[in-house]
C-alpha cells in the first residue's frame, strides 16, 4: 500500500510537471509572437484599433465638412436642387456625425472639434463662390469626397470591432445614396 501511494503520488507530481511544461511552452511561444509583432510594427491589436480609430476620426471630418457644405449650399447655391440638397446634407451628416461621436467616446478616440486642414481649405473656397460657379464646384468636390467615402465605409464593414463594422454598414446605403444625388444634380445641372 505504501507503494502504491508512493506511486500514485510520482503519477500526479509528473502530471503537474507536464501541465506547467506545457502552459510554459504555450506562453512563450505566445510572448514570442507578440514581441516578433511588436517589433515588426504589426501588432494585430494596435492594428485593429489603428484602422478603427483612423475611420472614426476621418469620417467625424468629412461628417462636419459635409453639414458645413450643406449649410453653404442652402445660402450659396444658385439651383434650387442644390438648396434642398443642402437641406438634406446638414440633417443626415449631423446625425451621422453624433453616432460618430457616441462611438468614438466609447472607444476613447479623440475626434477634431471642426474641420481642418484640407477641408478647411475647402470649405474656405467653397465658401468664396455664389450661384452656379458654386454649384458646379459643390457638386465636384461632393462627388469626390464621397466616392472616398464608400471606400471609407466599405473598408470599415471587414473592422473586428462589430459596434463600427455595424455602423458602416448600416449607413453605407445613405453615404451611397448621397454620391447618387449629387451625381444626379451634376446631370440636371449639365443639362440646364
Amino acid at each position: 500500500m505504501d507503494n502504491e501511494k508512493r506511486i500514485m503520488l510520482a503519477i500526479a507530481v509528473y502530471a503537474a510537471i507536464m501541465v506547467m511544461i506545457f502552459h510554459s511552452v504555450a506562453v512563450n511561444a505566445q510572448l514570442d509572437r507578440r514581441n516578433a509583432l511588436a517589433l515588426s510594427g504589426n501588432s494585430d491589436i494596435s492594428l485593429v484599433e489603428e484602422e478603427v480609430s483612423d475611420f472614426l476620426i476621418k469620417s467625424a471630418g468629412a461628417r462636419m465638412l459635409n453639414a458645413q457644405e450643406g449649410l453653404l449650399a442652402t445660402e450659396r447655391g444658385g439651383n434650387t436642387s442644390v438648396r434642398q440638397y443642402g437641406e438634406l446634407m446638414m440633417k443626415d451628416h449631423s446625425m451621422l456625425l453624433q453616432k460618430i461621436k457616441v462611438l468614438a467616446s466609447e472607444r476613447n478616440v479623440s475626434l477634431p472639434n471642426g474641420i481642418s486642414g484640407r477641408n478647411a481649405g475647402d470649405h474656405q473656397s467653397l465658401s468664396e463662390e455664389r450661384g452656379h460657379e458654386f454649384d458646379e464646384k459643390f457638386v465636384k468636390m461632393l462627388i469626390i469626397d464621397y466616392e472616398k467615402d464608400v471606400k471609407l465605409f466599405k473598408k470599415a464593414t471587414q473592422f473586428n470591432d462589430i459596434e463600427v463594422s455595424s455602423f458602416a454598414q448600416h449607413y453605407l446605403p445613405l453615404i451611397q445614396s448621397h454620391l447618387v444625388k449629387i451625381k444626379n444634380i451634376k446631370s440636371n445641372l449639365n443639362a440646364q
